[in-house]
């Protein structure tokens, strides 16, 4: 009869640590107060786009509306571009990902 082996699981990397044996990630000495967690409220109804989200953005280039759905060519804008604008689209992106 063939002998029979068990072989062990082999682990990589760390061996797991239960979150309780863990060492604290942050200073546990401070004691957490209400005044750690205060933001200033802020008149949201009232606040420029460029106080929320910066004064740097990208406009597609053509005369009409046509243009600007066909091209790929970009102008850098600010918030006046944008004025009397009733409604804005942001699309948010990674560097390496080419536009929807």
């Amino acid at each position: 009869m063939a002998e029979e082996t068990k072989t062990d699981a082999v682990t990589t990397g760390p061996a797991a640590v239960h979150p309780l044996d863990e060492k604290p990630r942050f200073d546990i000495s401070i004691p957490l107060t209400l005044d750690m967690f205060k933001v200033e409220a802020k008149d949201v109804l009232n606040l420029k786009l460029s106080e929320v989200i910066g004064n740097k953005f990208l406009a597609k280039r053509g005369a009409s509306e046509r243009d600007r759905e066909v091209t790929t060519i970009t102008d850098e804008v600010t918030t006046e571009f944008f004025e009397g604008t009733r409604f804005i689209g942001l699309l948010f992106s990674a560097g390496w990902a080419a536009p929807c």
